[in-house]
């Protein structure tokens, strides 16, 4: 939740589900984000089978995967963006805004024209 918050404040849109399976659900009713943010570790699933299982509906989804593991094996990042723990909220922020901007729709997530100064979380 404090990830969600933290992208509110920073003028993203945010549509949050409680697990993986709710994640999925959302996309199953129609929900096309413009980009998934996940952690790696959740109950049931991992980000990674997050990622896999909403790109079957939604082959060009960009994924921005959470972790705070260094040791993940290649194929569990392939295809991947990875941002490991800690960051700063302004990485956080950028990193999904490039996602958004190469995304195959190239909608760009527009941050306040007088965003709050970024400071280390």
């Amino acid at each position: 939740m404090s990830i969600a918050d933290g992208l509110r404040d920073l003028g993203f849109k945010v549509i949050e589900a409680a697990s993986a399976a709710g994640a999925l659900e959302h996309l199953r009713e129609g929900l096309v984000p413009d980009v998934l943010v996940t952690d790696h570790m959740m109950p049931g699933m991992t980000g990674a089978t997050l990622a896999r299982e909403a790109r079957r509906k939604l082959p060009a989804l960009p994924v921005l995967m959470i972790t705070g593991y260094s040791n993940l094996r290649p194929e569990e990042t392939r295809g991947l963006d990875v941002i490991t723990k800690p960051f700063h909220r302004g990485d956080l922020a950028a990193r999904i805004t490039n996602l958004v901007a190469r995304s195959e729709n190239g909608n760009v997530v527009r941050l306040p024209s007088h965003p709050r100064p970024l400071t280390a979380d």
